[in-house]
């Protein structure tokens, strides 16, 4: 039992495995232990009363906690939208469990990373397929093993004290724990940062330690006390006694000394600049930026800090230092919260525009860019800078200069028609050949409006759609989802028809179609499509993706005859 227990414990250590699952003896008998050439024995709790690391710990770990988290869902334009009602909001945004808020989660997380080189946490799924909370483990009860059948699992060791109600299983499956690695060599596993560079946080700790006894014992005077002739022990020890009762410590430094009966002191105290005691201590501080990829004005030290590149600095620690760990969250999330079929086109994000956003005068040069060259309204700025839209609608516009047009579009701006509304009266028929354009730039046109008008349509389909699967999904079955659908496609297909019978009123001989023939196929295909979706596995996940392809696709489909035919002429 013993030599198994010593087998299993050092294919953890050589493994790259946690070493604080194995006994310390072992440890250090076959490597990965924490003592250092220095003489300190660094693990992360001892490597965090480095003052440099705390530091380092604080900053990223505060960063992370302090960004905004949300959940988005991908919209059919191929832009996205907030989902506050999906159920990963409240654990991602809110409150992970009932015993913490979501930022001391997301530190607490962030903290594990960087001593323990591995942030895990339990997802406690509910019977419908969604998350009920995230509950924290610490990294040194966690033992990633993988089974006889190639499978991980993840070992927790108990915890009485510090696990939920209920506590946790002694074996978690990869899909019920949330793993976010650091560094390491096999990719399931992360390598703890501490451990990796103990001997930078070792020199540190004892050039503080020294730091400390030094001033501790008395800077000043210190040395040997000399009398003439041959004194007694007892003497010596009084005399001993007398001088460091005087002079020792640091609020005794620098005293008076009265020295008589032929005493001589002799000063030994090697000075700190000469044993290069501050400059150590400063480029150890400058070594634990390097570990952690942090701006050493960050850590305090600001030698190279001057005032035209410290925002610069702050950039790249969004960029270099806190973005890469922000990527291994979201993509963890990714795989584990939102691969089912009910969270089909949605995902969370960081927002990181807060720490990104340059000085006044800078954002408003960039916004003023953006405004009079069409891609920022003035609502849009203003959300950006935390203040209310423009009441009635009336900062929504965007600009565009009169000088500029669409690169797809003719060059005359009056014969292009404009997209068809529904609700007005059928627009006049285009200008006559000598008057706008070529046959070809004609049938370009009214190709883009085909194509527009299928995307309205697509939009559409995507809003029914995506009420009718949620109302089926919660009912969990498909029955009664077929006749609204088609009920649905039985009422909309009119409104396809009006507005392609307004292109072809527009166009003229252009329009190389019939708009009731046309409404009427694409309905017949779409309702085709879903029938055999419904007869098939995961009905309402396939439907999401298939309407969400639609989106991607068919507008182009509908519109190809256009191009094609003007591009082979």
């Amino acid at each position: 039992m013993i030599f198994r227990d010593v087998a299993e414990a050092r294919s953890r250590v050589l493994s790259g495995g946690h070493p604080a699952n194995a006994p310390g003896w072992i440890v250090s008998l076959f490597g990965g232990g924490s003592s250092t050439a220095a003489g300190v024995d660094v693990s992360p709790e001892v490597a965090l009363t480095y003052s440099a690391v705390y530091g380092a710990f604080r900053i990223l770990g505060e960063s992370v906690a302090s960004l905004p988290c949300k959940v988005y869902r991908r919209a059919p334009d191929g832009g996205r939208e907030l989902a506050r009602r999906h159920w990963a909001w409240p654990l991602l945004h809110d409150a992970p469990n009932p015993e913490m808020s979501s930022p001391v989660w997301r530190e607490l997380c962030m903290v594990h990373l960087l001593g323990w080189g591995n942030a895990y946490s339990r997802i406690e799924w509910g019977g419908d397929g969604t998350a009920l909370a995230l509950w924290p483990i610490h990294p040194s009860r966690v033992t990633v093993l993988r089974t006889d059948a190639g499978r991980l699992v993840y070992d927790v060791k108990p915890d009485p004290a510090a696990d939920p109600p209920g506590g946790h299983p002694s074996r978690l499956r990869p899909e019920d724990v949330l793993h976010v690695p650091a560094l390491g060599w096999t990719g399931t596993v992360g390598i703890s940062p501490i451990r990796l560079a103990r001997e930078s946080v070792g020199l540190g700790l004892a050039t503080e330690k020294f730091g400390s006894a030094f001033f501790g014992s008395g800077s000043m005077p210190g040395g040997v006390l000399t009398a003439p002739g041959t004194i007694s022990d007892k003497v010596a020890a009084a005399l001993r006694e007398r001088w460091e009762s005087s002079h020792q410590g640091g609020d005794r430094a620098h005293r008076l000394a009265v020295l008589g009966g032929g005493a001589e002191f002799k000063p030994l105290t090697i000075p700190p600049e000469d044993a290069q005691f501050l400059e150590t201590r400063r480029f150890q501080v400058g070594e634990i930026a390097r570990i952690f990829r942090i701006p050493p004005h960050m850590l305090g030290d600001l030698e190279r800090a001057t005032f035209s590149n410290v925002e610069h600095l702050g950039l790249e620690f969004v960029v270099h230092s806190l973005r890469p760990w922000l990527v291994r969250f979201e993509a963890e999330w990714a795989r584990k919260l939102f691969n089912t079929a009910s969270s089909a086109g949605h995902y969370a994000e960081f927002s990181v525009d807060g720490l990104l956003r340059g000085d006044l005068e800078s954002r408003w040069r960039a916004y003023a860019i953006g405004r009079q060259w069409g891609w920022l309204s003035a609502d849009e700025i203003r959300a950006r800078e935390n203040m209310n839209a423009i009441p009635g609608g009336a900062g929504a516009a965007h600009l565009v200069p009169l000088n500029m047009a669409p690169a797809a579009a003719p060059p005359d701006p009056v014969a292009v028609p404009s997209a068809p509304d529904p609700a007005l009266p059928p627009a006049p028929a285009a200008p006559s050949a000598d008057l706008a354009r070529s046959a070809a730039e004609l049938r370009r046109a009214c190709g883009a409006m085909v194509e527009a008008a299928h995307a309205r349509f697509v939009r559409r389909e995507w809003r029914a759609l995506e009420r009718l699967v949620a109302r089926g999904e919660a009912i969990g079955r498909v029955e009664g989802f077929r006749e609204p659908a088609e009920r649905f496609y039985l009422e909309a297909q009119p409104l396809l028809e009006a507005e392609l019978r307004q292109i072809a009123a527009a166009f003229g001989g252009a329009y190389a179609g019939a708009p009731e023939l046309e409404a009427a196929e694409y309905v017949a295909e779409s309702v085709r499509q879903i029938r055999a979706v419904l007869s098939g596995p995961d009905p309402f996940g396939t439907l999401r993706a298939r309407v969400e392809e639609w989106t991607r696709t068919r507008p182009a489909v509908a519109a190809r005859q256009y191009f094609e035919e003007v591009g082979d002429e």
